[in-house]
């Protein structure tokens, strides 16, 4: 198959994203659409690229043509052949996902809304992000994505995302140059965690690390979450996006998360822990962005607009701190089983000051000191982990 490479038109970090939008931006971002079809995709091919790690080029038909917003000389037909466009991909043995931007599969249909890349001849991208991609099968019945944990009993092709029962409890750290200057955001993050770890019927766990020095989002071992307040390099419209980048090739351990990011765009939005005016809770978005972080998509339909992996975030919601059933069915469905758990763990960090100190204040469920024994197995825990190499300390004054 002969590909056109072509330029995006969002540029992206890789290798993978996941999105919360406001309403708003979901409308703007659906008025670039000329067609909404369906399609069949009968060729893939993955190349690298310097900005995103992989693009996917998909060879597709058009099969049905359900709604359509320009002129006809900007729309294909059913019958013709056209080129999409695709971030993310998977390529030998690894996969890089932008869940929240669709990845597609050989010899499947997909409803999808298509705009032209400028420039291009028969060459579109997906638009809407997932709010408006639903997998299909011939007699019309929705099919669960590739890679996507999402909670439901559908049929779906490939592994679904998972972290492995060895690197539990996960660990995740604060970027410490990122959030100076806003240190009563550090209770919403770990209150954030504690909403998914909370939960009993489930081995899932958290270990908070404490703060890195590191700014970006790269995979590193070090689950980051960073909050960028200029020059954010993704889609203007996302709220924060999630990066997740695991283990594709054919295994035990196909699906396997290896590294997460969250980023939360402050360049565009502002947030909060007081409900102030217009802003964003930084609760309810990252308890939305954990479950990215776990490897879970957004709703599917028919789909629960309360639940927190509802893509969908207004100014000064709250909503999404807890848990739904529909939540719970991914949650429990994906990390079932039990896990002793000793204590919670709270990050402290001294990041009014120019000369930034972070550490994991361990706490049980009183908010007390933790027991010495408990102490010792969380020692046990982080000795373990720096011994897998999923896990190394950053304690270092910013400049």
């Amino acid at each position: 198959m002969n590909l056109r490479i072509t330029t995006l038109l969002i540029l992206l970090t890789p290798p993978l994203f996941a999105l919360t939008l406001t309403p708003e931006a979901l409308e703007q971002e659906t008025r670039r659409a000329v067609i909404e079809a369906t399609v069949f995709i009968e060729d893939l091919q993955t190349v690298d690229d310097s900005n995103f790690g992989y693009l996917t080029y998909a060879s597709a038909q058009i099969e049905t043509i359900h709604q359509t917003w320009a002129d006809e000389s900007q729309i294909p037909l059913a019958g013709h052949r056209v080129l999409l466009q695709l971030i993310g991909g998977e390529k030998l043995g690894r996969g890089i996902r932008f869940s929240g931007y669709p990845i597609v599969n050989p010899n499947y249909l997909y409803r999808v809304r298509l705009a032209r890349v400028p420039n291009q001849t028969d060459t579109f991208e997906m638009v809407g992000f997932d709010h408006f991609f639903t997998p299909v099968d011939r007699n019309g019945r929705s099919l669960a994505s590739r890679n996507r944990v999402d909670g439901s009993q559908q049929s779906g092709t490939g592994a679904y995302l998972f972290w492995p029962d060895r690197f539990l409890p996960i660990p995740y750290y604060i970027s410490a140059p990122t959030f100076k200057g806003h240190s009563n955001y550090l209770d919403a993050i770990d209150a954030s965690f504690a909403t998914w770890r909370n939960e009993t019927d489930t081995k899932i766990d958290f270990l908070a690390m404490g703060c890195t020095t590191q700014p970006r989002n790269e995979n590193d071992g070090i689950n980051n979450i960073i909050l960028v307040t200029e020059h954010w390099p993704f889609a203007n419209e996302a709220i924060a996006v999630t990066r997740n980048f695991y283990i594709s090739e054919e295994g035990p351990y196909s699906g396997a998360v290896i590294d997460s990011d969250i980023l939360l765009n402050g360049a565009h939005f502002r947030f909060s822990t007081d409900q102030t005016p217009n802003t964003h809770d930084i609760q309810n978005i990252l308890t939305h962005e954990i479950g990215h972080f776990l490897g879970f998509g957004h709703e599917i339909e028919p789909k629960d607009t309360n639940a927190v992996m509802y893509e969908v975030a207004a100014a000064n919601e709250i909503k999404k701190r807890t848990l739904k059933s529909n939540d719970l069915q991914i949650l429990n469905g994906s990390y079932s089983g039990f896990r002793t758990r000793q204590g919670s763990v709270s990050t402290v960090c001294a990041i009014e000051q120019d000369a930034v100190s972070c550490a994991s204040a361990p706490k049980n469920s009183l908010g007390s000191k933790m027991p010495v024994g408990a102490m010792i197995t969380l020692i046990g825990w982080i000795l373990a982990l720096i011994t897998m190499g999923r896990i190394s300390f950053h304690h270092r004054r910013i400049s």
